[in-house]
């Protein structure tokens, strides 16, 4: 009878937290504020209720887990201690704390994770990006219809698209803006990210989680929508990674070519409806053209007006790292360093700007250098490499290509010092590494 009650204690407690940590896949269409204390919530209920895990767990594992998924940010604390200022550069990094912890408690102090609870987790962010797709392409098109398209929203819905694909996402923005006030974060990158993610759950759900007929037709028409507004939003690093994405996800997916050719054919047909629809239309633009000039510079050396301003920002990265590559400058310096050098070398760096604006490295792996050192970048590479390795040979084509496309956008965007990066990377890298190490252990077990 007491095993009984204690297996039903277990559950609830479980179905509890679970819920709880469904409640995170919403975080897109949360406010920080909300995220935040949901998370600090989760966290210290799950360390207090499940104390008892940490000696067994940690008697299994080891402390290797730990410094495998939070090592190289270890590092980025310490480097506070030879910043010029401690506590504002413990500040710079409050915005990624999450890092350190999210890990520590999913690895060492809550219980197995359940398939369902994936299911539902995974359902969960689905819908919050939905949501979140849905507000920005009726703002995108309500901002354009007072700027310069007054019966725009009177329009047939084929019509609006039309007329909103015409024009790049950050000319469109620029008008919601303009006119109206949006709640949500519209920045292409971390939006057009999200939805990336988005994307790989829908391979998993429909490979490993769902059988039926029109759930898997729904799931299908999100891929369509998600990938549209990612090639829309005509974020460089994420629309690589989503193309590069699709290309290797059909050799690991459909192991009969029948599935494969159909698969290539209805890719192609895609891309060449949207083509004839003017979808790519807005990609004849100066951002597009800065990126050509980016590719003339790297193959002749040759700057010119217009060249992404990259070209300036790295090379500035490169110049500090190599003065100083072992210990870098401490994380709370390393703006202060950057400007430094735009000024000094008389770097316009910013669109509207002069010199010595606040522009960050754009490159995380250069970030982690200038904070950090080599150590720092080693501990974090090694993060990236050891996870994909684990996630490859346990086929888990989710983590695996969720794994990917970060170490591709870390090139172009430092996107682990905002909340809004650090949030799908620790959850998804913890939820995904703790599932693994667990069931591993219980095969082995």
């Amino acid at each position: 009878m007491n095993k009984i009650t204690d297996l039903l204690k277990n559950i609830s407690k479980y179905s509890f937290f679970s819920s709880l940590l469904v409640l995170l896949s919403f975080y897109p269409i949360l406010k920080e504020a909300i995220t935040s204390i949901t998370i600090i919530t989760f966290c210290v209920l799950v360390m207090v209720v499940y104390w008892n895990n940490l000696k067994n767990r940690y008697s299994k594992y080891g402390i290797r887990p730990l410094i495998i998924n939070t090592g190289f940010y270890l590092v980025l604390i310490f480097s506070s201690v030879y910043s010029d200022d401690f506590f504002f550069s413990l500040g710079r990094l409050q915005s990624s704390i999450l890092i350190l912890i999210f890990p520590i408690v999913l690895i060492y102090f809550f219980p197995r994770i359940e398939q369902k609870t994936i299911k539902q987790f995974s359902y969960g962010f689905l819908i919050s990006n939905l949501i979140i797709l849905i507000y920005i392409t009726y703002m995108l098109l309500k901002g354009l219809s007072i700027d310069r398209f007054p019966n725009l929203m009177e329009s047939s819905f084929f019509n609006q698209i039309q007329v909103l694909w015409s024009y790049p996402y950050e000319f469109t923005l620029s008008k919601a803006h303009k006119h109206l006030t949006l709640f949500y974060e519209t920045h292409k990158t971390y939006v057009s990210l999200n939805f990336l993610v988005a994307i790989f759950l829908i391979f998993n759900l429909i490979s490993n989680h769902t059988r039926k007929f029109f759930v898997k037709i729904f799931l299908v028409f999100l891929f369509f929508l998600f990938s549209s507004f990612i090639v829309y939003s005509q974020s460089i690093s994420v629309v690589f990674s989503l193309m590069l994405s699709l290309f290797l996800l059909s050799f690991f997916v459909f192991k009969n070519k029948k599935y494969l050719l159909v698969y290539v054919v209805t890719f192609f047909f895609f891309f060449f409806f949207l083509k004839k629809q003017g979808f790519f239309s807005s990609y004849d633009n100066k951002n597009t053209e800065s990126i050509f000039k980016l590719i003339d510079y790297v193959k002749y050396g040759k700057f010119s007006q217009g060249t992404d301003k990259r070209v300036l920002i790295y090379d500035c990265s490169l110049k500090l790292i190599t003065s100083n590559i072992i210990f870098g400058y401490g994380v709370g310096n390393v703006q202060k360093e950057l400007n430094n050098c735009y000024i000094n070398n008389n770097y316009i760096v910013d669109e509207f700007e002069s010199k010595g604006k606040q522009i960050n490295s754009h490159n995380y792996y250069l970030h982690l250098m200038l904070s950090g050192g080599l150590l720092c970048l080693v501990l974090f590479v090694y993060l990236l490499l050891n996870n994909l390795l684990i996630a490859f040979k346990s086929n888990n084509l989710f983590f695996f290509f969720f794994l990917l496309s970060f170490t591709i956008c870390l090139f172009t965007e430092n996107l682990l010092v905002r909340i809004l990066g650090v949030l799908p990377f620790t959850i998804f890298n913890s939820l995904f590494y703790s599932i693994n190490l667990l069931w591993e252990q219980k095969a082995k077990d």
